[in-house]
């Protein structure tokens, strides 16, 4: 059983670093999946709970990602340049860390 466990947590480590470090991992498509989520459902609270209020959210959530969005864009430039793995995830990850300690903190209690 343990070691079941064992090689389920080297298979999933595995996939996530082939993942981060394969050269695809800030691509076109995963830069309009975060706008679609960052625009409908990660929009913040603004004004009351209208049509307007929800449209307000929107934008304001769509600027938000457009801003966070220039700090990634170095990282998926030296994605495609840099040949070593290792080098790549080191990019990647670095400047999600650095994107996510820019995202304001969440106001859910």
């Amino acid at each position: 059983m343990v070691l079941r466990v064992r090689g389920s947590f080297r298979r999933a480590i595995r996939t996530c670093a082939d993942a981060v470090s394969g050269g695809a991992f800030l691509t076109r498509w995963s830069a309009l999946l975060s706008f679609v989520v960052a625009g409908t459902v990660s929009v913040p609270t603004v004004g009351d709970a209208t049509l307007e209020g929800y449209a307000a959210a929107v934008l304001v959530g769509a600027l938000g990602w457009i801003a966070l969005s220039i700090i990634v864009l170095p990282a998926a430039a030296a994605e495609r340049r840099l040949t070593s793995p290792h080098a790549r995830a080191i990019v990647v990850l670095g400047r999600l860390s650095l994107r996510r300690s820019c995202a304001p903190p969440s106001t859910t209690p």
